[in-house]
């Protein structure tokens, strides 16, 4: 329950320079009235100057009354309570921050994190790539080499194998021809003298032995023939399988090139996917 000193004491801290300034009017006048109450046969000799130091003096007093009893310093709690509930504004905000970055570093090194794992398996994936390119590179040069080696083999077999059969050729002729001979060797034989019979009898002897050894090496021409045939007919089967096998690497080559491409483009793709999403 208010009491009238509360009530007093509320009106007096109405902060209003009107109330105060009646406050003093009042008191001026209550003064001024019980004065010449009191003294009703005195004639009053104060002039305006007076009673405006009496005013001026009711106004101080008031003043002075409400500083020591009425005014009410604000208390550093307040202040101090402001200042903290800013500072918790302050923190508030920068935990909301810290949150907000915390979650973007973390969408951004997942992101960062992919396109590390796109780069590194594009990496992984560039040297076997090269690897199995060089491996292939280096079997062409050796199949190369090889097919080079097997031309030579049969360019020389061929050559031998000609050379041979020329020799065969003329052997045979030279066979011929003393064939011929002994024939006719002994067919003068028939008609010759006893002295005669024995010369060309020899004569027919010897021409049979040069037969017999040219038949001999007839015979081991067409073995040698027969052989480098052999090997040509090998170096020709080995010509065919290695020009396709070099044809089955250079196959591989171009394809593993376009596997190569086609995985950067991929994987370049998925990288500028993944930096799209992160953006």
């Amino acid at each position: 329950m208010l009491t009238p000193f509360d009530l007093i004491k509320g009106f007096l801290s109405f902060k209003s320079y009107f109330t105060w300034f009646l406050i003093a009017t009042t008191i001026f006048s209550l003064f001024v009235f019980f004065k010449r109450k009191l003294s009703p046969t005195q004639q009053s000799t104060t002039s305006w100057k007076g009673y405006l130091t009496y005013f001026l003096i009711i106004i101080g007093i008031l003043s002075f009354i409400y500083l020591c009893f009425f005014h009410k310093t604000e208390p550093s709690s307040k202040y101090a309570g402001q200042l903290v509930n800013k500072i918790d504004k302050a923190i508030d905000k920068y935990e909301n921050t810290i949150n907000n970055y915390k979650g973007l570093k973390t969408n951004w090194e997942s992101e960062l994190k992919k396109c590390e794992d796109e780069l590194k398996e594009l990496y992984n994936a560039q040297e076997s790539s090269q690897k199995q390119k060089e491996q292939i590179h280096e079997l062409l040069e050796q199949n190369e080499t090889k097919i080079k080696e097997i031309k030579e083999q049969l360019k020389n077999t061929t050559g031998n194998i000609t050379i041979l059969k020329g020799k065969l050729t003329q052997l045979e002729k030279d066979k011929d021809a003393k064939e011929k001979e002994i024939k006719q060797k002994q067919e003068e034989e028939k008609l010759a003298s006893p002295d005669d019979k024995i010369r060309l009898r020899a004569q027919i002897e010897k021409l049979q032995n040069e037969v017999i050894k040219i038949v001999g090496e007839i015979g081991k021409i067409n073995v040698q023939i027969g052989i480098l045939e052999s090997d040509q007919k090998l170096y020709k089967s080995r010509l065919k399988d290695s020009k396709e096998s070099k044809q089955d690497l250079e196959k591989r080559y171009k394809n593993a090139e376009l596997q190569y491409k086609d995985l950067i483009i991929s994987g370049l793709k998925e990288i500028y996917d993944i930096t799209s999403a992160e953006e």
